[in-house]
């Protein structure tokens, strides 16, 4: 084990403090990106924007993904860094299932490659899934603070 966790508690503490610096992070340009979709279907007349904001929400994540590579690449331990290459490029070592289609990896499944990282080990599903409603948190927050209502 690493000299400088004690547990996995302190592995948690520092991974969901790189995610929540993620999501903060790429929360203005999530904004900007649905602002311009209701001004878009708002000039066009359209009302149902499912689609767009589905898409949106992948370009969200995928710059969420982008902060947290960048943050593991200044990571000190080259073996969180080794660990987290090979998760990146093969998810199910963490515990990620394989999706139908491509679709960015969501909250949960970044934490998942994020545990693995650091621990070696597959997160809990409840840990993963406390990040994707941490994730829904700060896209609400984002949405609420829209000039006009969705």
């Amino acid at each position: 084990m690493f000299q400088f966790f004690q547990s996995h508690k302190e592995e948690k503490i520092e991974i969901n403090r790189l995610m929540d610096e993620a999501y903060a992070k790429g929360l203005p340009a999530y904004q900007r990106e649905i602002g311009q979709l209701l001004d878009e279907a708002e000039s066009a007349g359209k009302n149902d924007l499912a689609q767009e904001a589905e898409i949106a929400m992948g370009h969200y994540l995928e710059r969420v993904a982008v902060s947290l590579d960048s943050a593991l690449r200044k990571a000190e331990n080259e073996e969180i860094k080794d660990r987290y290459a090979k998760a990146k490029a093969e998810p199910a070592l963490a515990g990620v299932e394989a999706k139908e289609k491509p679709v960015p990896l969501s909250a949960g499944d970044l934490f998942r490659i994020l545990y693995y990282a650091y621990t070696g080990k597959k997160a809990g599903g409840q840990d993963a899934q406390r990040q994707d409603f941490l994730l829904g948190a700060y896209v609400d927050r984002a949405l609420k603070q829209l000039e006009r209502p969705i």
